[in-house]
């Protein structure tokens, strides 16, 4: 391998590894770019009405199981006699909202 090939190939991984480094800083700041949560519209279990009241209820172990709103679904048709006699198994207790979103 000639000189001028080996200058090359060095001259090309320099600007590989300048260009990679680049990258990873790029990347390590976007990881620890903050966030903001400008708003949040969502219908929270267990009779939080704000995010900070859900919040509260998950970091106290509350629970947000109830019955099955009536005029949701037919309980029925997704529940058998007995336990485990239907394969979509037991649906009439449930998590009482119809969209829980997490950001972490």
């Amino acid at each position: 391998m000639s000189a001028e090939n080996t200058r090359d190939l060095l001259q090309d991984a320099l600007l590989k590894i300048r260009s990679l480094r680049a990258e990873v800083s790029s990347l390590r700041q976007a990881r620890n770019e903050p966030i903001a949560i400008v708003g949040a519209g969502c219908r929270f279990p267990g009779g939080a009405c704000t995010p900070d009241a859900f919040w509260r209820l998950l970091r106290e172990g509350g629970d947000a199981v109830g019955d099955m709103p009536p005029g949701r679904w037919d309980v029925q048709a997704f529940s058998g006699p007995k336990r485990g006699s239907h394969p979509r198994g037991q649906t009439s207790r449930v998590v009482s909202s119809s969209a829980v979103v997490m950001i972490t």
